[in-house]
């Protein structure tokens, strides 16, 4: 006795392309893309993410109003530090640097 004929499940469907064409990619940058973010300034030089001080890096939160459920964190790990920014930018904030630098950038799909 013959089988039936069923749908062969290994062929392409014509399912359409996955998620929404109006969301934003999430950024995520990488811990020595962090390290060399410069988020304070020591007299006349620039200091980066990885160097700032726990006191620094507490001014830069402040400065970009990041909300905390304390008013400071004692001893910002490097770990702590990549988190945070990658916290931020991963909800669709913006974070501001010393030297001028904005993430997200703006690129021109979104001006």
């Amino acid at each position: 006795m013959p089988t039936q004929v069923t749908n062969n499940t290994s062929n392409p469907t014509n399912v359409a392309a996955n998620g929404l064409p109006d969301t934003r990619a999430i950024i995520e940058l990488d811990p020595w893309e962090i390290a060399d973010l410069l988020i304070s300034k020591r007299g006349e030089q620039f200091v980066s993410c990885e160097f700032a001080t726990d006191e620094e890096f507490d001014q830069f939160v402040q400065f970009n109003s990041v909300p905390l459920k304390e008013d400071s964190i004692r001893g910002w790990s490097f770990d702590d530090r990549c988190r945070l920014i990658n916290h931020v930018l991963g909800d669709g904030g913006m974070l501001v640097f010393v030297d001028g630098t904005i993430l997200p950038e703006k690129s021109s799909e979104t001006e």
